[in-house]
């Protein structure tokens, strides 16, 4: 069910069918419809949108644990990895992320897909020195 409800959403993620962090409305329509027909259950969309925020908190720690010195993804077992010092040092700091020393995350790839393009990591942020002023200088005309 969740692969199918990943899916669903990666379509719609590749439809850009995104209102910033969530689905727009044309969007969990259709998911719900879809989902529904495809298992012949009666869900209401706050399931799907239940299921939606459990995931978007399992991307955010998963991608919180890899930005930590030590913590690496193990692709072939789909988790995070690290020594026993640098999980026991995260856990004193982050008690509820003790599930991901042995939880394989089968899907973070495809929630990177989903939820990665939410967060604002800087990628294509230009500084005041990036910025041409020929081109505005261009567009000035003084002394008319």
């Amino acid at each position: 069910m969740e692969r199918y409800f990943v899916d669903l959403m990666l379509e719609h993620s590749h439809r850009g069918n995104r209102v910033g962090h969530t689905f727009n409305k044309l969007a969990w329509n259709d998911m719900h419809t879809m989902f529904n027909a495809k298992f012949c259950s009666q869900y209401d969309k706050d399931v799907l949108k239940s299921r939606y925020a459990t995931l978007w908190k399992q991307f955010n720690d998963v991608k919180n644990l890899l930005c930590q010195i030590g913590f690496s993804w193990d692709a072939s077992r789909q988790m995070v990895i690290a020594n026993n010092s640098a999980w026991d040092a995260y856990f004193k700091v982050h008690p509820d992320a003790r599930c991901y020393r042995t939880k394989s995350v089968h899907n973070f790839d495809d929630l990177c897909v989903i939820y990665g393009s939410t967060i604002a990591d800087g990628r294509y942020s230009l500084s005041s020195h990036d910025a041409s002023l020929d081109d505005e200088a261009q567009r000035l005309q003084f002394g008319d």
